[in-house]
């Protein structure tokens, strides 16, 4: 696998993790809105996991897309914790 690849994933890895917990803090300020969708991280930078996880992962992205394009739409809307 290619040394570059394995970066890339790895610093995927790494934003997974800061978007589980921010999915955390968006969920203990805005409590009564629906949480933003999850994303799994990969368990490791191999290419094995890659090819096994990468289309459950990619369909996530999509639902994460498509959630931020929802909360996007609403007019007036405005994600500032009182």
């Amino acid at each position: 696998m290619e040394v570059r690849l394995v970066q890339l994933m790895a610093s995927f890895i790494s934003v997974c993790s800061d978007y589980a917990l921010a999915r955390l803090e968006f969920s203990l300020h805005f409590p009564g809105m629906r949480s933003p969708p999850v994303i799994s991280r990969f368990p490791d930078a191999s290419e094995e996991t890659l090819r096994d996880q990468w289309e459950r992962v990619e369909s996530q992205l999509d639902a994460a897309r498509a959630y931020v394009a929802q909360i996007d739409a609403r007019v007036g809307f405005c994600l500032v914790a009182a």
